[in-house]
């Protein structure tokens, strides 16, 4: 979708996503709330758009058997024929979730998907992280899972996904969620800026503030080439995901009569930390007049903070 696409007909609130289906435990409630990092700081001006930085990636999460060996191993352990591939994911939940059978899940390909294409494999590091990737493991059917990963490249090692041709990815912090837990979560929150408000219990009112919600994730997290390795792309990811002000300004907005009309990202100079303004713009339906919003998102870090809130420009 372009990110200059107006929406389809003015008078009418944003198109609607497709939804996701799924859970988590505990639903939005853990969206973006970082673990403990490690070593989090790499050389400023690393090449975060290639495998030296950091990933900061929202898609979907699936298993495969990267080798005929694993693949048997696999049918041995329930007793059953070889499957293909691709792994029958509640089999492969029941199997794994016995911890004398954990060592198999250290041996499969975990292949994370944006955009439709596989971009990276997540590596699990030990047992604890097995059963997290086992968490978030849902039916093919489930299409609205949304998968998050926040992580580094693991350095030298061997990975089962070699014959895959995909760089590898070490996950410090694994997030599944819907967007309808999603905006639910956001609804209840009122840290927006300005005279921006959260979400009434109107119920009409509340419907479309869920589907403004749906569009501004679908336009922050999946754009064309959002892989979540760029610099920019990780700052949308974390705007996405951390910054409810982003949906309550577009709430606000669509009250007003104004259609999100463009965002976008770029870098902004600075000594010593690598920043990403992140801006809104809006047009008045009836008068055509824009409007820009923008907030600054460090990105130097493995976990990317917010450098300075969402703020009305004039330029």
């Amino acid at each position: 979708m372009s990110d200059q696409a107006a929406a389809s007909d003015a008078d009418q609130p944003p198109s609607q996503f497709t939804g996701y289906a799924g859970s988590a435990p505990g639903g939005c409630q853990t969206c973006g709330q970082p673990q403990a990092s490690r070593a989090e700081t790499p050389a400023v001006g690393a090449d975060s758009a290639g495998w030296g930085g950091f990933v900061y990636a929202v898609g979907r999460l699936t298993p495969q058997f990267p080798s005929v060996g694993v693949e048997k191993e696999f049918a041995q352990l329930t007793d059953g024929p070889a499957l293909g591939a691709l792994v029958e994911l509640d089999r492969l939940r029941q199997v794994i979730e016995d911890p004398e059978n954990r060592y198999l899940g250290r041996h499969l390909c975990w292949v994370f998907t944006t955009q439709g294409i596989d971009t990276f494999a997540v590596l699990p590091r030990d047992d604890s992280d097995v059963a997290r990737l086992i968490e978030l493991i849902t039916p093919r059917e489930s299409d609205d899972v949304v998968h998050a990963v926040v992580g580094r490249p693991p350095g030298v090692i061997d990975s089962p996904c070699g014959s895959l041709g995909l760089p590898a990815v070490v996950a410090d912090q694994l997030l599944s969620f819907t967007i309808a837990e999603f905006s639910q979560h956001l609804m209840g929150t009122s840290d927006a800026p300005g005279d921006a408000e959260p979400a009434t219990e109107d119920h009409s009112d509340g419907e479309q503030a869920e589907a403004v919600i749906r569009e501004v994730f679908l336009r922050l997290t999946r754009r064309a080439d959002n892989r979540g390795l760029a610099d920019e792309h990780r700052a949308l990811n974390y705007v996405a995901l951390r910054y409810p002000a982003v949906y309550h300004t577009a709430i606000a907005a669509y009250r007003e009569n104004k259609t999100l009309v463009g965002i976008d990202a770029r870098h902004q100079h600075a000594v010593g930390r690598r920043l990403v303004s992140v801006r809104l713009t809006f047009r008045q339906r009836r008068t055509d007049l824009l409007e820009r919003y923008h907030c600054l998102v460090d990105v130097t870090d493995l976990f990317p903070f917010l450098a300075s809130p969402l703020t009305l420009v004039y330029d």
